[in-house]
């Protein structure tokens, strides 16, 4: 799914009036930057995203049980604990989520369609190494606060559902 994600962040990125549509993005990347470019960030994401999920996953099991063994279950209602976790699990991953995301959308939105004569980044490490330089740490961390205002909210909700699902197959399953 990484070049339709490459064509969603070209159509909207600084450059996605020169598309008349998705098709055109299509023709027009493949023909300016290559078949190749349209797997810019690829290896970011791969490389990162692994890492990020470990942290996601573990942050929610660690932060659960933390809430779990440390509440009194007659004032903290379950669901409680898994909105709080989820919501602090997204918090964690984004430290490793965000910059790679800044990076692989910066590499999937170059190209030479429209102004540009020459690509800014090179490759992974190059995109790194240029947003230190020029914007410091906190280039790689653009948008964390929207990022965390923006799937907080799903994780906290999506890890809500996801036990109260979990506890009432269990209680269907432990009845046959």
């Amino acid at each position: 799914c990484h070049p339709l994600d490459t064509f969603k962040s070209r159509l909207q990125g600084p450059y996605g009036h020169q598309y008349k549509s998705l098709f055109s993005a299509i023709k027009l990347s493949i023909r300016i930057d290559g078949f190749k470019s349209l797997y810019n960030g690829l290896g970011t994401a791969v490389v990162g995203g692994t890492p990020g999920t470990m942290i996601f996953l573990s942050t929610y099991e660690v932060t659960k049980h933390y809430i779990e063994n440390r509440s009194d279950p007659n004032k903290l209602r379950p669901f409680v604990g898994h909105l709080a976790a989820g919501l602090v699990a997204e918090m964690i991953c984004c430290v490793v989520y965000v910059p790679v995301d800044v990076i692989k959308e910066r590499l999937q939105i170059q190209t030479k369609v429209g102004f540009e004569k020459e690509l800014l980044y090179s490759g992974n490490i190059d995109a790194v190494q240029k947003i230190m330089k020029v914007e410091g740490i906190r280039g790689l961390y653009k948008g964390y606060a929207a990022t965390i205002l923006s799937y907080g909210p799903f994780s906290a909700l999506f890890f809500t559902f996801y036990e109260r699902s979990k506890a009432s197959a269990k209680k269907h399953y432990e009845k046959k």
